[in-house]
């Protein structure tokens, strides 16, 4: 055997490595929201005795309410008297 040679065994060999997968394009998030909120708000408010009380009305509609799209609006309806004491 000469010396300085290198060759290997052929059990020694390794073969040619194949190429990584490629990983599949990822998906997009299911944090991201699919509808814009958008709110509309109107409130009453009048004195209602002479205790200083006051009565209230509100309603509120929200379109696309939790920013989640193709779902119905919301209707809200609030009522409330005040009284200081």
């Amino acid at each position: 055997m000469p010396c300085g040679d290198s060759a290997q065994p052929a059990s020694e060999q390794s073969e040619p490595e194949e190429p990584a997968p490629q990983q599949p394009a990822p998906e997009p998030s299911a944090l991201s929201p699919s509808g814009r909120q958008l709110d509309l708000a109107a409130d009453w408010r009048a004195p209602a005795d002479a205790a200083e009380g006051e009565a209230r009305l509100g309603a509120t509609l929200s379109v696309h309410p939790g920013h989640v799209g193709g779902g119905g609006p919301e209707l809200v309806l609030l009522a409330g008297y005040r009284l200081p004491f």
